[in-house]
């Protein structure tokens, strides 16, 4: 219970961000609608996802929503654990917000808006991109240090 404020602070501030930024694009770019930042290799594109990472899983929806809900019991079951140390209290706030913000858009529009468009890779958000970096911290905190219990 040491590192629980972390953890909710962490979790609330990047759903925030995440809810926030995804309500700009829905509010200011139409369907498919594009603006570079930087021409050729970062742009604002607005795409409604209704799969999962990489366009995994199209259309759906209801099981995605179905592992999301899994997902939210692991943390009610696993919270002592998660908050007990500072490292996995910050990753488990990264996966909690990530897989919460997309479960919000996928409960309320049915899909997940994406805007981070590379180009060369499929578009995401500020939610997929904590569930990667929260994922790839705990497989990594695991293999490197077997702290996980």
């Amino acid at each position: 219970m040491k590192h629980s404020r972390l953890f909710f602070l962490l979790t609330v501030l990047i759903l925030l961000l995440d809810q926030i930024t995804k309500w700009i694009v829905r509010s200011s770019l139409t369907m498919g609608e594009s603006i570079p930042l930087l021409p050729g290799v970062l742009h604002f594109t607005r795409i409604h996802n209704t799969g999962a990472a990489f366009g995994l899983l199209q259309h759906y929806t209801t099981v995605l929503i179905v592992i999301s809900f899994i997902v939210l019991i692991f943390f009610v079951y696993a919270y002592r654990d998660i908050v007990g140390q500072q490292s996995t209290s910050i990753f488990g706030a990264l996966i909690l917000a990530g897989a919460l913000g997309n479960l919000i858009d996928r409960l309320f529009f049915g899909y997940v808006t994406d805007f981070i468009d590379f180009l060369i890779w499929p578009a995401f958000n500020i939610a997929d991109t904590a569930l990667t970096v929260g994922g790839i911290s705990v497989v990594a905190l695991y293999l490197f240090t077997k702290t996980l219990k």
